[in-house]
Formats: C-alpha cells, structure tokens, sequence
C-alpha cells in the first residue's frame, strides 16, 4: 500500500479508504456530494442580504443585523 501512496502522492489512509470502499461497495466511483445543513435565509433574505452588501462591502455583521 505505501508503493501506491507514494507512486500516486496520496497517503496510505487514502488508499486503505478506496481498498474499504471496493470491498464493501464492489466500486471505487467517486461519492455524492454531501448535503449540508439547510439554509437559514430564504431566496428574499439572500438577494436582500447580497444588495446590502453590494451597496455597502465593507459593512459590518452588527451593522447588517440593525
């Protein structure tokens, strides 16, 4: 395992999680992405949130909450 590592500049971890991954999936095809948590600000609170920060860059957190 550490001739791979090496031969593909990755770390042994990395190729103990494929070898893992083949056994118990059969594939070595890259995951899906993820989900995080949901947003918190609705598609209004964005845009509204994105000119503020268009009319004003520097502003600061406390100044966005007012």
């Amino acid at each position: 395992m550490g001739a791979v590592a090496v031969q593909f500049s990755v770390s042994v971890s990395f190729v103990e999680k494929l070898l893992r991954r083949q056994r118990t999936s059969g594939s070595l095809a890259v995951l899906a992405p993820r989900s995080g948590p949901a947003p918190l600000l609705d598609a209004v609170a964005r845009d509204t949130l994105v000119a503020c920060l268009r009319q004003q860059p520097d502003v600061t957190l406390d100044e966005l909450c007012v």
